[in-house]
């Protein structure tokens, strides 16, 4: 999610993706609100679900048999994993793409997914739930659909089989459903198990929406939506019912753009980002709206928060340093540390070791951008990725 993960530019680049023309959809109309006073957990009921809809074709399976559910799939495949931990990280060195740091004997080799004949990988996320990767794959038709593939890049199964393109998959904590993007009339939420068995269309409404994200407990589904007339955070049951804004909109005109929403690892709370105080800041809401609080409180920008794996800690990134660095606030005691510190550099994309101890990040302190590890109280800060070229957005892959 915790996510987002993973590619942590998501918020700019989710709220161009939803207030720009995608398909063939009319662009939504805004829903016009009625003056009432200010609340700051005002909500806004979302627009009538249409039928749900289903891909426009039979689906067949390219596997050897039917299947039941992917739960069954998935636990009774052996598929190759890895054995030791790596980073994942897109550069531009030699052949663009995606590549694997061995963190332990310190090499890196083109990831074995990249060339996968007749196709193009758009997106590659390691999901660690399953030890595997879900790609986004076009077609020389130009059709996009995800793909579950294992360590060794070879294909464990297709998680949509269809004529609809698709992106940004969230599997379930069930691992049997998978949430994503689909592109119908305009960008929906879409709900399947592997190899498009059950494939639904959740949000089936003229609106656009985006970047679907499962709660910990698999009951509610978080996810960007402008069906307010801006982007904000709804939530929904996993069948599509209850959709709600949890962003707590201020009724009237003072609409104002909330994204980049993430899980706390118990479910307890969101962390999002949000345009409320006229400048970027980190709030912090508990899924039902209630205990909204304000995180940074700064005159800068800070945005793209992450709650550390054990959630007593926020990440997040701010300008309020002349350059862009990164920070962590602990929860508990409210102390703030700058950990990368370079005030004439950028920092971007940070990710959280799985212990929680140190932050990974990419940097352009040498003139282009590498990829640096540091502790969380700032200390150790060194070089892992140093190429020439670019090197951005780590994800990190544990056995």
């Amino acid at each position: 999610m915790g996510r987002i993960r993973r590619g942590l530019m998501y918020s700019l680049l989710l709220v161009m993706l939803l207030l720009s023309a995608c398909g063939d959809g009319d662009l939504p109309t805004p829903v016009v609100l009625p003056d009432s006073e200010p609340s700051s957990t005002a909500t806004v009921a979302a627009p009538a679900i249409d039928t749900p809809t289903v891909p426009s074709r039979d689906i067949q399976s390219p596997l050897s048999s039917p299947i039941s559910t992917p739960d069954s799939v998935l636990r009774s495949l052996q598929y190759a994993k890895p054995d030791r931990p790596y980073l994942m990280f897109s550069s531009s060195e030699g052949k663009p793409g995606w590549y694997l740091y061995d963190l332990e004997q310190g090499t890196q080799t083109f990831a074995p997914f990249q060339e996968i004949p007749g196709y193009i990988v758009r997106n590659a996320l390691w999901l660690p739930e399953l030890d595997a990767f879900v790609l986004q794959r076009v077609d020389s038709q130009q059709q996009t659909d995800l793909y579950l593939h294992d360590f060794s890049g070879a294909l464990i199964a297709p998680i949509t089989t269809d004529l609809i393109d698709e992106g940004g998959a969230s599997v379930a904590p069930n691992l049997e459903e998978f949430a994503f993007v689909c592109v119908q009339n305009d960008l929906d939420i879409c709900k399947t198990q592997l190899n498009g068995v059950g494939w639904v269309n959740l949000t089936n409404i003229r609106t656009r929406e985006a970047s679907p994200l499962w709660s910990p407990d698999g009951q509610q589904i978080m996810f960007l939506s402008d069906a307010a007339g801006i982007t904000n955070i709804w939530l929904m049951n996993p069948d599509g019912s209850n959709r709600r804004n949890l962003s707590g909109i201020t009724l009237g005109t003072d609409l104002v753009v909330e994204s980049n929403a993430s899980w706390s690892p118990d479910g307890d709370s969101i962390l999002f980002e949000s345009m409320r105080d006229e400048n970027l800041e980190v709030y912090i809401v508990s899924p039902d709206g209630t205990n909204l609080r304000n995180l940074t409180n700064n005159p800068a920008s800070d945005m793209n928060p992450v709650f550390s794996p054990d959630g007593s800690a926020v990440v997040f990134q701010s300008d309020r340093n002349s350059g862009t660095d990164v920070y962590v606030l602990d929860l508990a005691s409210e102390s703030l540390v700058n950990i990368s510190n370079s005030p004439e550099a950028r920092e971007n994309n940070f990710i959280w070791s799985p212990d929680g101890s140190k932050l990974y990040f990419d940097s352009d302190e040498r003139g282009n951008y590498d990829i640096y590890v540091v502790n969380i109280d700032g200390t150790g800060k060194e070089l892992v990725i140093g190429n020439p070229a670019d090197d951005v957005d780590p994800q990190w892959i544990n056995p």
